[in-house]
């Protein structure tokens, strides 16, 4: 399979426009060959449930979570959807294996998002523009990308580009 067809538009936006030429480069009319290229990809930790179901008492059977927690693998039985969790290091391997470099791993919602979802849960009460969600997103920050903290966020976002 060669490379995809380029609408003339595109390549002229691409070529000339935003003269793009140190990361594209044509190959021929109507062509274009990316020369480095990045990557941002998103994951649910493999630690999301656990956090939510317990911040909002509907943890359930300990069995059952703790086979989602060895094997990554959720099923909509449980209340979600089927979808894989990864740990933060699995997210990073794939990347590398698939080729990209200088991978980069982030906590996205930090260490506190189970508190402030189970205080919503209980109280019934937004914390929008309260001062305590203005410290969870301090902590969230300071916390980004301590490979110790990245499992405490639901979420895992992962930056690389290619060699």
């Amino acid at each position: 399979m060669g490379a995809p067809e380029v609408r003339p538009e595109i390549v002229e936006f691409y070529t000339s426009a935003y003269d793009e030429a140190g990361r594209l480069s044509s190959k021929a009319p109507g062509v274009l060959e990316f020369v480095r290229t990045r990557v941002a990809a998103a994951a649910i930790s493999r630690h999301a449930g656990l956090l939510d179901l317990a911040a909002t008492n509907r943890l359930g059977l300990e069995s059952t979570m703790r086979a989602v927690l060895s094997t990554g693998r959720h099923d909509r039985a449980l209340g979600f959807t089927t979808a894989y969790f990864h740990t933060a290091e699995e997210l990073g391997s794939e990347l590398a294996e698939a080729g990209f470099a200088d991978v980069r791993l982030y906590g996205v919602e930090g260490p506190t998002w189970p508190v402030l979802k189970g205080l919503e849960a209980h109280t019934g009460e937004s914390l929008t523009g309260s001062a305590l969600l203005d410290s969870a997103l301090t902590a969230a920050r300071l916390t980004e990308t301590d490979p110790a903290m990245i499992a405490s966020s639901s979420h895992i976002l992962a930056i690389g580009h290619t060699p």
